[in-house]
């Protein structure tokens, strides 16, 4: 695989580079592109044949991925020096994350039950959101009807 700096300069200023998808150089289907979620490899992106374990085995981490395409050709100067240092410099921020997060006592079990309690936590103040919603709606129709109510008693008291 070609190398890239990760010090050169680019033109892309902090934006991704454009990573094409290839059709599957095994079986022709075209590759996809995924995120991994799993607590070793969280945030790590990946390329994969649609078939994967299904009879093909094209799988790739972006890195090597970006490396296979440089390679064969389907990235040709500044955008294959663009994508490498891109790729490269984001495993070096994702196993930096991970080094850190390690370093403070959180493997990977912790990390995935801080997301979880994060997302849940979120999901409670959604939650109270919607309740005092519902309850401020609640206040208004109480108001609402007793308006109804005395416009219908002064209806009722101007016909009598």
């Amino acid at each position: 695989m070609r190398s890239a700096s990760s010090s050169s300069t680019s033109v892309l200023r902090h934006r991704s580079p454009f990573i094409p998808t290839i059709p599957c150089p095994d079986c022709g289907r075209l590759v996809s592109r995924s995120v991994s979620g799993t607590a070793e490899h969280d945030g790590w992106v990946y390329y994969k044949c649609k078939k994967h374990g299904h009879g093909c085995n094209f799988w790739h981490w972006e890195l090597e991925y970006v490396g296979y395409i440089v390679d064969n050709c389907v990235l040709l100067g500044d955008s294959a020096v663009d994508a490498i240092g891109w790729a490269e410099d984001r495993r070096e921020a994702l196993e930096l994350i991970k080094a850190e997060n390690e370093a403070m006592g959180e493997g990977p079990a912790a990390r995935v039950q801080r997301q979880h309690d994060q997302k849940m936590h979120q999901v409670v103040k959604n939650m109270q959101a919607l309740v005092d919603a519902v309850k401020k709606v609640q206040l208004l129709l109480m108001i609402i009807a007793c308006i109804l109510s005395l416009l219908l008693a002064m209806t009722v008291m101007k016909k009598n």
